[in-house]
């Protein structure tokens, strides 16, 4: 189960960094030493709704157990679920707390960087990619949102692949209720439209190859 830093943590700006169609991404710290972890900066995940009380509750359970899947992993790869705080929103909606990266996203890094890096840097960056994805798959997880903003560049320059799943994490816990998710660009074509051979009318669920798809996609801007 992800650890509850309830109380361990706060919000160091005055506002969030990146935002989301239902998540603002805050820069945190410890409020004491920090643990074994060694991660002195968070990013803290706060997840908005405006659902009646006892939905929230009911479905802030739902989040905790499909979260314990990203707290089980341990990969050099995918960014680590430190934990899980309550106290970020008025509503006690779970925030999801993770290592904040200074270098921010792929997106990011390579529009600073790119003229800087030689090419056997940048061929170890996609093969840090692939690594992280094959031990998600491996995992028997879905990624479903790979885009250059989901791949941060930790501090020391390795290649990490961040919100695994929280697509399907909202899903599950019943904040948004699309089937499949990601930017047009890096979104495999058999998920752009609807039915298949059956003719059925349901939106068609994200699968590894999907994520393998987007893994290309994204690795054309390293």
């Amino acid at each position: 189960m992800p650890s509850d830093l309830t109380g361990k943590i706060r919000k160091v700006d005055k506002d969030a960094f990146a935002y989301g169609s239902s998540t603002e991404i805050w820069k945190g710290e410890w409020k004491s030493p920090p643990p074994r972890s060694g991660y002195r900066w968070l990013a803290i995940k706060v997840i908005r709704t405006a659902l009646p009380a006892p939905r929230v509750k009911e479905l802030g359970q739902k989040l905790m157990r499909e979260a314990s899947l990203w707290a089980d992993l341990d990969d050099p790869n995918v960014v680590p679920l430190l934990g899980m705080v309550y106290d970020m929103v008025p509503r006690g909606v779970p925030s999801l707390v993770s290592p904040y990266y200074q270098n921010r996203n792929l997106k990011d890094y390579m529009k600073r960087n790119r003229t800087q890096l030689s090419y056997s840097q940048m061929l170890d960056m996609t093969y840090q990619f692939a690594s992280g994805l094959e031990y998600l798959h491996k995992s028997n997880i879905v990624h479903g949102d790979l885009k250059p903003d989901n791949i941060m560049i930790s501090d020391g320059g390795e290649v990490v692949i961040s919100d695994f799943g929280l697509s399907r994490i909202l899903d599950a816990a019943g904040f948004t209720t699309k089937n499949f998710y990601g930017s047009v660009r890096y979104t495999a074509p058999e998920l752009l439209g609807f039915g298949g051979p059956s003719g059925s009318s349901q939106p068609i669920r994200t699968t590894m190859d999907a994520d393998i798809w987007a893994f290309a996609i994204t690795s054309t801007e390293v």
